[in-house]
């Protein structure tokens, strides 16, 4: 009757010591950051120029959409070292003086997966950023894009700059 009393006691010393405070991931735990971008007058590179478009990663169909916007944030792959968006413009205005646009945009980067804890697991930043513009069908409506920070580990920073 002792034995058998003192297996369930280890047993259950086990079972409880296997869990720990940090088993429930807090909500204030970092994730792996998007990326921050902010729009700019290309004529007035320090004025903040309100925009309103639509940005689809290519060979995907979720759709993201920022209206009178200055400042997005876009999500980058984790599993790859480079992301693709269609980025348009002004979607669905067909007439006046800015019509809907798209270009390409193309960000290239190094991922790292950073250990959080068992419970939270991992999160991934990005080094060694860079960007890249492909003219749309009706011509290109990013005049410049502009890398502030090339290292991703927060959304407290704005990483991109673009003008247009």
């Amino acid at each position: 009757m002792i034995r058998k009393s003192i297996v369930f006691i280890c047993f259950l010393a086990l079972i409880l010591s296997a869990c720990e405070r940090d088993d429930i991931c807090a909500v204030s735990t970092p994730t792996t950051p998007q990326l921050v971008i902010q729009f700019y007058n290309v004529d007035n590179r320090t004025e903040a120029k309100i925009i309103n478009l639509q940005a689809v990663e290519v060979n995907k169909t979720d759709v993201l959409t920022f209206t009178n916007d200055t400042l997005i944030k876009l999500p980058l792959r984790t599993n790859v070292e480079q992301t693709q968006y269609y980025i348009t413009k002004n979607p669905g205005v067909t007439e006046g003086d800015e019509p809907e646009n798209t270009d390409i945009i193309t960000f290239d980067y190094l991922t790292n997966e950073v250990y959080i804890s068992r419970a939270c697991g991992f999160r991934v930043t990005y080094d060694d950023l860079a960007a890249t513009t492909t003219n749309g069908e009706d011509g290109r409506w990013i005049e410049d894009i502009e890398i502030n920070s090339e290292i991703v580990v927060d959304e407290n920073t704005t990483h991109v700059n673009i003008y247009h």
